[in-house]
């Protein structure tokens, strides 16, 4: 049994600031440290020593990946960036719905972002990554420190669900998420768990 461990970065700036996001660079806020810090005791209690550490290539991934394992070594993949949205990164989230409306509320994952990438675009590079990943043999345990983004495809890919309804799964700031899979079916053992809802 093979598992793979997601954790999606701690909130960063672009959260605060309420922009698009993608693939802007943004470091993590004092609350997004705050977050991946109280993540860390789960962390250090649930996952291996012996795990393989992913993370995207991305500031806020990478800020995260080195609270959580500092003493560890970390391969950087950016087929595990969050989608790139081009030209609309750093625009605000309020302002891009304005410009155009039917973006996410007609969604169409093949429909890319200006100067971007479609989310069908995300969710093939992602899932190509994961699944080659998973065929590495003697390793166990797998970690992916990315995007909401990324571990929302991950979800969509594993279960077959079309991402026509993407999202259906959606991993907040700072949480931690498992899958395990047996080399022909995977299965969730939890997803978004958080240093605040941890069950005793």
């Amino acid at each position: 049994m093979k598992k793979i461990w997601l954790i999606r970065h701690g909130q960063a700036l672009c959260n605060v600031e309420q922009l698009v996001t993608g693939s802007c660079e943004s470091p993590l806020s004092d609350f997004g440290v705050f977050q991946v810090e109280s993540l860390k005791s789960l962390v250090e209690k649930l996952i291996p020593n012996s795990a393989k550490i992913y993370t995207s290539s991305i500031h806020r991934a990478i800020q995260s990946a080195e609270i959580l394992f500092p003493h560890k070594g970390k391969f950087v993949d950016d087929r595990f960036n969050e989608i790139d949205a081009g030209e609309d990164s750093e625009v605000k989230r309020l302002d891009f719905d304005t410009k155009n409306p039917s973006f996410f509320t007609n969604f169409n994952p093949h429909k890319k972002f200006n100067g971007g990438e479609s989310h069908f675009d995300l969710f093939n590079r992602v899932n190509c990554a994961l699944r080659e990943i998973c065929e590495e043999p003697e390793v166990s345990d797998i970690v992916i420190v990315a995007h909401a983004g990324t571990i929302s495809t991950i979800m969509h890919g594993v279960f077959n669900v079309s991402m026509n309804h993407f999202s259906q799964f959606v991993a907040d700031n700072g949480s931690l998420s498992l899958l395990e899979w047996d080399h022909r079916v995977f299965k969730m053992t939890f997803f978004n768990l958080k240093a605040n809802n941890t069950p005793e």
